[in-house]
């Protein structure tokens, strides 16, 4: 699942609270894939100086698949949403 793509309007951060989220840095090449930049896990926070910047995402951000399962690893994640403060 992909909770924001790069270049969308900063609107929440997340801090990672069990499991991993996957950044992924887009390709400055045409039709290249994205390459996996970071992998942040419990305790990390993410999105936060796009949203304290008033910036757009630069890169994009997803749930991995195996965190998506509810019984293995899933990824559970602290939401602050920029319009709340």
């Amino acid at each position: 699942a992909v909770l924001w793509r790069a270049g969308d309007e900063c609107s929440y951060c997340v801090c990672v609270l069990e499991g991993t989220l996957h950044r992924m840095q887009p390709s400055r090449k045409a039709g290249s894939a994205d390459r996996l930049a970071c992998i942040a896990g419990p305790g990390d926070f993410i999105g936060f100086l796009a949203m304290l910047n008033h910036f757009p995402y630069e890169q994009t951000v997803l749930v991995p698949e195996e965190a998506e399962d509810e019984d293995e690893g899933a990824c559970r994640l602290l939401v602050l949403e920029k319009n709340k403060y």
